[in-house]
């Protein structure tokens, strides 16, 4: 990170053997740090299928260049990642994961970039739905009783 820099600029004038200063400006410029990111619940868990949810709070004083999400089956262990890149502030954004496996729990976490770095979500875990009770076969509904004494 960049630490806080400051400049002050005067405006000088000089006339008839006086001289004075007529302005003083102090500026100063905010560090860039890496962006602020919250990992929301996914949304739409399907058998195979679910889709991810993320929000940019903070850019840390420039637009995202690329946002995304890490995945995986273990928590804290992310071998899937998705980026997308772009110039991004603050705000809600989503990705739709296909090719699950039914009942399988996953965990994952939002992430965005600039250029002082990754700023990474909490991890969040969701299940897709397993095997259902009841099959569906031709427009006929079997379903398997469950026997009570």
């Amino acid at each position: 990170t960049k630490s806080v820099t400051k400049a002050r600029m005067r405006f000088w004038c000089t006339a008839a053997g006086y001289q004075a200063c007529l302005y003083e400006f102090d500026f100063w410029e905010i560090p860039i740090v890496a962006p602020t990111v919250t990992t929301q619940a996914a949304s739409s868990i399907e058998h195979t299928s679910a889709i991810l949810n993320g929000t940019i709070a903070n850019t840390g004083g420039e637009n995202c260049d690329e946002r995304g999400f890490e995945w995986g089956t273990s928590p804290g262990s992310y071998p899937n990642s998705w980026t997308e890149p772009g110039s991004y502030g603050t705000g809600a954004f989503s990705h739709e994961l296909t090719g699950l496996t039914k009942g399988q729990t996953y965990y994952y976490r939002a992430k965005a970039h600039n250029s002082a770095g990754w700023g990474y979500g909490g991890e969040v875990s969701f299940t897709t739905k397993g095997e259902t009770g009841y099959n569906t076969m031709a427009g006929s509904l079997f379903c398997s009783p469950n026997l009570i004494d």
